[in-house]
């Protein structure tokens, strides 16, 4: 779009192949009715124009220079390839994970070091995005469908969470602050709404990528996320 080349300015292994956000929104066509973000059109070709139609003047006159000025665009692409280089180098950069053998952070953000090293380069087609998982709600742990749950339900909630409910009564307030203790021994305190309904839970247990599986296998809640081809 700006005229740079991405084969000239990087190679395609630096990128990673899994877990970017890890966020997941079942009434999502109804957040964007918010915040816009679909706007532009389902393919990559709309959303590009969409992109550019919004640019400002100055990307734009870069971008036509790279275009059609040949050594201005060498020069650019060499000094981009140097900079995204050094960031994909750098200690949090993922061909440094690759150098060091820091295979924690090669499974999590690439499952395995073969599958890095089967990543083709930019002459090969792109992959298709489309692994034909059907939708599927996540369950809870406990019965969404009671009009109101009762201290059992979140109790249930909590060891579907690899945790448990502290806390020996509630009248009820699903806004009342309670204590609760998560799959790692943490203890904290956080409404019923916030778990029930918001999905929340342990603000420590916010574990870094290479460390899911393990959260995972105690926590049968982020599982069907975190682990979702597993049966």
């Amino acid at each position: 779009m700006l005229g740079i080349r991405l084969e000239k300015v990087m190679d395609r292994n630096w990128f990673a192949l899994k877990n970017f956000h890890m966020v997941f929104y079942e009434d999502a066509a109804r957040l964007n009715g918010y915040l816009k973000h679909w706007e532009g059109g389902q393919s990559m070709e709309d959303y590009l124009k969409e992109v550019w139609k919004n640019f400002p003047w100055y990307l734009k006159l870069t971008a036509w220079c790279a275009k059609h000025i040949s050594p201005y665009r060498a020069l650019t692409e060499t000094i981009t390839r140097a900079k995204l280089k050094k960031l994909a180098l750098g200690k949090d950069g993922t061909m440094h994970w690759i150098r060091s053998g820091n295979e924690a952070r090669i499974k999590a953000f690439y499952g395995s070091r073969e599958a890095f090293r089967q990543i083709p380069g930019w002459d090969a087609a792109l992959p298709s995005l489309d692994h034909g998982q059907p939708h599927r709600r996540l369950k809870h742990g406990y019965d969404e469908e009671k009009p109101a749950p009762d201290i059992q339900d979140l109790q249930k909630a909590a060891r579907f969470r690899g945790g448990m409910l502290l806390a020996r009564d509630w009248e009820g307030d699903l806004h009342a602050r309670m204590e609760w203790e998560c799959c790692q021994g943490h203890h904290f305190q956080m409404t019923p709404h916030a778990v029930l309904k918001g999905g929340h839970w342990c603000t420590d247990c916010i574990s870094p990528p290479w460390e899911y599986e393990a959260l995972a296998e105690k926590n049968p809640f982020a599982a069907q996320v975190l682990l979702p081809d597993r049966k």
